[in-house]
């Protein structure tokens, strides 16, 4: 808005004479506030669709710089020199420092409890408690087991002359864990 004045005069012109709705049609009936209509767009940009999501997508970190960029040379707020008046917070000395304590102190706890060291048994790394045979058997096969599972559903259920449907209930497996120790 700061640069209307130069960017689109007519524009300009236009609110300085007091038209401050936006229309789409040549009717009294659709004459919307500027905000409102704003918030319209945001609406239809926030549903299906619009940029819900779009942070959840690493292909689209170069857009939403790109849109982040546009927008503050738009607004007129820095240019690309700011920028480097402005670091991010992650590369501060300050959050670096606390990233290198926290990585210490952890490594230092691991080294206290020892967790790391070689054992013929599996140890829960929270309770140091020793796993039985029946528990390091489970949880060692587990993948295994899970995989027969999941190719045993697709031979029973998934054929064209199945007589169990892909609804019926999953048998458990009952898988013993160091849950099993308490």
């Amino acid at each position: 808005m700061k640069q209307l004045f130069t960017a689109a005069l007519d524009v300009y012109n236009e609110f300085e004479s007091g038209n401050f709705v936006i229309k789409s049609t040549k009717t009294h009936s659709n004459q919307t506030t500027e905000d409102q209509a704003l918030e319209l767009v945001n609406k239809k940009g926030k549903t299906s669709g619009g940029l819900i999501g779009i942070s959840r997508i690493e292909l689209t970190y170069n857009l939403r710089s790109k849109l982040a960029e546009d927008k503050r040379r738009m607004l007129g707020l820095a240019d690309l020199e700011d920028f480097d008046e402005q670091p991010h917070i992650e590369i501060g000395t300050q959050r670096i420092d606390r990233d290198e304590h926290d990585v210490i102190a952890l490594k230092e706890q691991f080294e206290f409890g020892d967790v790391f060291s070689d054992t013929s048994h599996l140890l829960n790394i929270s309770t140091k408690e020793v796993a039985s045979e029946d528990i390091q058997n489970d949880l060692l096969t587990a993948f295994e087991r899970g995989k027969f599972a999941t190719e045993a559903f697709i031979d029973e259920r998934m054929q064209p002359d199945s007589n169990v449907t892909i609804f019926n209930t999953i048998p458990r497996h009952n898988s013993k864990t160091f849950k099993s120790l308490g």
